[in-house]
């Protein structure tokens, strides 16, 4: 769980109580709930958790992709100089291919 998950958890636990009713894991927001109750204040601090949640996993899956491509790029790199290599062994003396 991320430290955004766990602050909302935490948060949630204090303002409603830990025993509040939850719908996949997320306090119930409907008619007479307690998140209706909160304060403007705690609404918003909880809002702006949420974000944080969204932002948190954001990055995480931009950093996935990141090292995919950086994965990408080194066997794409490799794989050009192999080819280079070879079109160099082939070619006529003095001359080379690989710019």
């Amino acid at each position: 769980m991320a430290d955004a998950t766990k602050q909302l958890r935490a948060f949630e636990d204090s303002i409603v109580g830990a025993e509040a009713r939850r719908i996949n894991g997320q306090i119930e927001r409907g008619r007479g709930s307690a998140f209706e109750k909160l304060s403007a204040a705690d609404r918003a601090r909880h809002a702006a958790l949420e974000r944080l949640i969204v932002l948190e996993r954001t990055v995480e899956t931009a950093r996935v992709a990141a090292d995919v491509a950086q994965t990408k790029l080194a066997a794409a790199t490799q794989a050009h100089g192999s080819a280079a290599e070879r079109l160099n062994a082939s070619a006529p003396a003095g001359i080379d291919v690989s710019a």
